[in-house]
């Protein structure tokens, strides 16, 4: 089922907003100079092993850990509500009845952060020294457990979605009935959105499931007519930095300034390339040298700061497709964990279930920014050749004639 165009027509409303929000700080933030910390950017492969392995020592994750069948089919069945749906426990398979190794998974994240995300890495340092990262209590051992747990089943999901367009189309469709039979949400239009603030209680959340509806449906579509216009790539760009700047936003707001200037950085530096490839028909784009590690400890240290119930979000950023993906798979990945996740998060809140919440979250997200604004500065120097000064940096987005992409997305 593809989007209806009524559908696209109210994005509308979200993209006004992002705009208008931008603007309301523009001229505040021009004279504005964010401090961030004096740290080296970067650390070496034996910093980065020690401090990947203590973290996990301090945070009891062990690479023999393996599933609890029974927390392992409630997530499925509950937070995933995948349970009348064939296709997933045909894949699945005995995964959801035996008990099986996380090592697999664990070392290719672990592995990915020491070789791929050198600011993660970094992050872990500085929080290890700060004393941020606590023994867990009871509380904390469930999140991370249902962290983990999550994280193997979304792994398995994605990597068939970007594998395998019927099995995307048919999870589409099957979700699209869900949220219809269990939770009266219309599958279109403004009554959509409508839905969705009932259930939220606010706009974010029903704009960003929106825009990545239109998102997930625009990808389908690419890969089912096997490549990508000239038209559409610049559209796609138009949408990224949209959704970048909505993070953006909201991390001003929030008071995480220094996280800001890496999604800035994202934002003035869009993909150059997307096409679609090969027999699986996967949607790439091409980015410069370091952004997805960039733009993945970004959304890393966002989230932290700025959302609930991580043991529902962080999975979808930790799935080896994505934190360890080569740079032209990486958003495309990304995309189809982030679109399963709106749904996980919907699911949650439909069932009032209880809100996990990190205790110095906020902290975090503080210290992570300030390694961030680091790896930003340096990023933007290599592929700009200039300063990165601040929110102002972002009128500076090289796509021309924004107006005429942004009323080709209502056409």
């Amino acid at each position: 089922m593809l989007l209806r165009a009524d559908l696209r027509k109210n994005l509308f409303f979200y993209i006004i907003s992002i705009l208008s929000l931008l603007g309301n700080f523009y001229f505040e933030a021009k004279a504005e100079t964010v401090n961030t910390v004096d740290t080296e950017v970067g650390i070496s492969s034996a910093q980065a092993t020690a401090c990947v392995e203590k973290a996990m020592e301090k945070l009891e994750i062990n690479l023999d850990m393996k599933t609890d069948i029974s927390l392992l089919n409630e997530i499925f069945d509950h937070d995933m509500q995948l349970a009348d749906f064939a296709a997933a426990k045909k894949l699945l398979g005995d995964k959801l009845t035996k008990a099986t190794s996380m090592r697999p998974m664990l070392e290719v994240i672990k592995q990915a952060i020491i070789q791929k995300q050198p600011a993660i890495a970094q992050f872990l340092c500085l929080a290890l020294k700060k004393d941020l990262l606590k023994i867990p209590d009871d509380n904390a051992k469930n999140m991370i457990a249902r962290t983990l747990h999550l994280t193997f089943l979304l792994e398995e999901i994605t990597k068939e979605m970007a594998n395998n367009l019927d099995f995307s189309r048919d999870i589409y469709n099957y979700y699209l009935q869900v949220s219809k039979d269990k939770f009266n949400v219309c599958d279109s239009g403004l009554t959509y959105v409508k839905d969705l603030y009932r259930i939220y209680g606010d706009w974010f959340m029903p704009a960003k499931s929106l825009a990545m509806d239109w998102a997930f449906t625009g990808i389908m579509e690419k890969r089912a007519k096997g490549f990508v216009t000239d038209k559409e790539t610049e559209i796609g760009k138009t949408k990224l930095i949209l959704n970048i700047a909505e993070a953006i936003a909201a991390d001003y707001f929030a008071n995480f300034k220094n996280n800001l200037l890496a999604g800035v950085a994202l934002a003035i530096n869009p993909y150059t390339k997307a096409e679609i490839e090969g027999e699986k028909k996967a949607y790439e784009q091409h980015f410069s040298p370091g952004w997805t590690s960039l733009y993945e400890t970004w959304n890393m240290a966002f989230i932290t700061g700025n959302i609930n119930n991580l043991h529902l979000v962080y999975p979808k950023l930790l799935i080896p497709s994505v934190i360890n993906a080569d740079s032209k798979d990486y958003i495309f990945n990304r995309s189809l964990s982030l679109w399963l996740t709106l749904k996980f998060t919907l699911f949650a809140k439909a069932n009032d279930a209880n809100e996990l919440k990190l205790p110095n979250s906020k902290e975090l997200a503080e210290v992570w920014g300030e390694v961030n604004a680091q790896h930003a500065k340096d990023f933007v120097k290599r592929t700009n050749g200039t300063e990165l000064n601040g929110i102002s940096d972002l009128f500076l987005i090289p796509i021309k004639g924004v107006g005429n992409k942004i009323r080709h997305m209502f056409e």
